[in-house]
């Protein structure tokens, strides 16, 4: 049965294989797998870890950027409010502003008392430079005068020139680069915060700087914590180099310029060829100060691995597919070894760096919600929300607004820093839990000792106002302190806020006619910012009359009843304060009419007074006290002219006044001290002994030069005792706006 079918296989003749060409075929056939597989994997792998590494060199410069920018922000906020803001009211103004050398030692004096060093070693010094006088005052060196003095640059003293041209720029505030400074600073790389003050002033109207010298190494020591050992640029808006580390040597010095064309556009990574080298740039943009923070790396080493990788499977071609196929699979692990242990050393970086962030989100989100209030948040909206998102913060309604909560300094005041602080995180957390509904989202901060302002985002403007209304007046605060709440106006995006905060604390100053436990609204404080009511202008009159004629009471009364109508009518702010200077005008004018009170009522006295106070009620205090004594100086003044004494002084001196009369001759006739005397006279006439006696004079010379004209202007001078005719002539033009000689002139004519 089986016969036939073995007889017809074994009668087939063998064929001869193509052994060759097969195989021929199977090796190029591998070799074709082997060089596609590779040339795939390689591709892959090269643009996996170009990617990879990419992102990790992003979120690594992120981080370094944000914790960069969490000390510039610190410091910056420090010098805004210990110098800049702060030293308005303790001579730095009037310095700036004037050219008095002995101004500079004291705010010498003040630099002792800032901690400039608390922020880091880094912090070299701080200068103030006056531009009317060339003046510079150095925390390190002193009061240097005639800063562009060439002899003083042998003494390491910053050279004038750089502070010069950072003014003509009229930025507010601005950055010198180290290679700028070193222009100005022998041997020394700084890199310099600069403020131009008064900082919202115009270019043409800033008289000065505040300058922070930071020292370039000390700060990148200070930055580079973790030791990094890549490449690093930190480039200003204009590629101005501020910060560099060079932790490789990748580029040849001198090519900062093409490391920053490079880096075009806001962020990314890309691969070129600089100064005849090969390399990786990465870059992030800061959005505290517009920076550009710029690492770089030889290209060689992020191709390193994908190299190996290529040579490997080149020499793995002639081999069999079994024998190329564990070679492949041991260069594979070789070469992802590395890769893993580098991805998991940047992860472990990234880790920490994000570590430092969480141990820093208070202070990032402050700085995030003090940005947006004063107007310095970013108007870019990817841009903003991820500041928002990085700092907590989200905005899911369509309406913003600002409050702002100011503690009462009266009440303040007798607390310790420690009370004080505790009762500002007590009012921070009383506004959230008041204002976090299921409508409203509200976020606070505290800007200065006793105020808090709170960012309101929420579906609608009334209800905002709704959840405000009593709280204000309602109590509720440690340690029994009073508090005022102002609420802006409503608006549709966040980039508004600035104007919404200053729109906020405008209404604040109305503490000082309504006092605390109010809550001022935009809609009620309309009329009062538009100014419209007016008093009467009878009510001075109705102050001054009694006031002139002595009626002290009843010039008190009439005073409470214009403070009182002040705080309680509709009136600007403004208005009250120009109301309160011409009551001041008006002491001032009556007391120089009645020669009353020797300077006691000068109106910038007065002035100065009503500056001091802090209220309508303080200001009224001090205008009632200054009415009272007025009316005291004027009765005594009535008194002594009554005195019958009195009466017999001035009659003596009338009739003898041809003769040599003095204080001491005078005194002795009628058997008084000259001191008595003199305190006695000056409340009978109103004026003291000498100026009486010439008036007097003066009125007899009139007298004779009209009544007999053959009488020469010498003769009646030295009847009189004047012995020097220009000067009779001078105070006889003083008094009667005329000489003697044109006095017999007009009367002819």
């Amino acid at each position: 049965m089986f016969q036939k079918p073995i007889r017809r296989l074994s009668a087939r003749r063998p064929q001869a294989i193509p052994y060759k060409s097969r195989l021929t075929f199977y090796y190029v056939y591998t070799l074709l797998v082997i060089l596609v597989s590779a040339s795939l994997s390689a591709y892959f792998f090269d643009k996996s870890l170009s990617g990879e590494i990419a992102v990790s060199n992003k979120r690594l410069l992120t981080q370094l950027r944000i914790s960069t920018d969490a000390k510039l922000a610190s410091l910056q906020s420090y010098v805004l409010e210990n110098m800049v803001n702060s030293y308005q009211n303790n001579g730095a103004a009037t310095f700036l502003a004037g050219k008095d050398p002995n101004d500079a030692y004291q705010i010498l004096k003040a630099f002792t008392s800032l901690s400039l060093t608390s922020f880091g070693d880094f912090v070299d010094s701080a200068f103030i430079y006056r531009l009317a006088d060339d003046t510079l005052i150095s925390s390190r060196e002193g009061v240097i005068f005639a800063a562009a003095d060439p002899g003083n640059y042998s003494r390491n003293y910053f050279r004038s020139e750089t502070l010069r041209e950072a003014l003509r720029q009229g930025a507010p505030v601005s950055w010198i680069s180290p290679a700028r400074n070193r222009s100005a600073l022998d041997n020394k790389s700084m890199l310099s915060l600069v403020y131009a003050v008064p900082l919202f002033a115009p270019r043409e109207d800033k008289n000065g700087l505040i300058v922070i010298n930071i020292d370039e190494d000390k700060f990148v020591q200070t930055i580079n914590s973790d030791n990094i050992d890549y490449g690093l640029y930190m480039f200003g808006p204009d590629n101005s180099v501020m910060v560099h580390l060079d932790g490789n040597g990748a580029v040849p010095p001198g090519n900062a310029g093409a490391i920053a064309e490079a880096a075009a556009g806001a962020e990314g990574f890309a691969k070129t060829n600089i100064g005849g080298a090969a390399v990786g740039v990465s870059w992030v943009t800061s959005a505290l100060n517009g920076w550009k923070y710029v690492s770089y790396v030889p290209a060689e080493a992020l191709n390193k691995q994908r190299n190996l990788a290529l040579q490997l499977a080149i020499a793995l071609v002639a081999l069999f597919i079994p024998v190329s196929l564990l070679g492949l699979r041991v260069v594979a692990g070789r070469v992802n070894r590395p890769v893993r242990q580098m991805i998991s050393s940047l992860t472990s970086r990234v880790r920490e760096m994000e570590q430092v962030l969480a141990d820093n989100y208070p202070l990032v989100r402050h700085k995030v919600l003090d940005d947006l209030v004063r107007g310095q948040g970013s108007d870019a909206g990817r841009e903003l929300a991820s500041q928002l998102r990085l700092a907590g913060i989200a905005f899911p309604y369509g309406r913003f607004a600002v409050c702002i909560t100011e503690l009462s300094d009266g009440d303040m005041a007798p607390l310790t820093a420690e009370q004080r602080e505790y009762a500002t995180i007590k009012t921070m957390e009383a506004i959230d839990a008041l204002l976090q509904t299921r409508t409203i989202r509200a976020y606070s901060l505290t800007i200065g000792r006793n105020r808090v302002v709170t960012i309101v985002n929420a579906a609608g403007g009334d209800e905002i106002g709704a959840a405000l209304r009593g709280w204000a007046s309602g109590g509720g605060l440690p340690f029994g302190i009073a508090a005022n709440a102002a609420l802006s106006e409503t608006a549709d995006s966040p980039a508004q806020l600035g104007r919404l905060y200053e729109q906020a604390e405008s209404y604040l100053v109305y503490r000082f006619m309504h006092g605390y436990g109010r809550l001022f609204e935009s809609v009620a404080m309309e009329p009062l910012l538009a100014g419209e009511a007016k008093l009467p202008a009878r009510r001075l009159e109705e102050l001054a009359a009694p006031l002139l004629a002595g009626r002290t009471e009843e010039a008190r009364v009439q005073l409470a009843a214009i403070c009182g109508e002040l705080e309680g009518g509709a009136f600007s702010y403004p208005y009250v304060q120009s109301v309160l200077m011409d009551i001041a005008a008006l002491i001032d004018r009556q007391a120089a009419e009645l020669q009353l009170g020797d300077g006691e009522f000068d109106k910038q006295r007065l002035l100065a007074g009503l500056r001091q106070g802090q209220s309508l009620e303080e200001c009224r205090l001090w205008l009632e006290d200054n009415v009272t004594r007025f009316g005291e100086r004027l009765a005594a003044r009535i008194d002594a002219a009554a005195d019958p004494l009195g009466v017999k002084i001035t009659s003596f001196i009338v009739g003898h006044i041809d003769k040599d009369l003095s204080l001491q001759t005078v005194a002795e006739h009628f058997h008084l001290s000259p001191t008595y005397l003199s305190r006695m006279f000056k409340d009978i006439a109103g004026v003291n002994f000498s100026a009486f006696v010439t008036d007097q004079k003066l009125q007899r010379a009139r007298q004779l030069l009209m009544a007999d004209r053959k009488l020469k202007v010498t003769q009646v001078a030295n009847q009189l005792g004047y012995y020097n005719l220009p000067y009779f002539s001078a105070i006889f033009k003083e008094k009667f706006g005329m000489t003697p000689m044109q006095l017999r002139k007009l009367d002819l004519e």
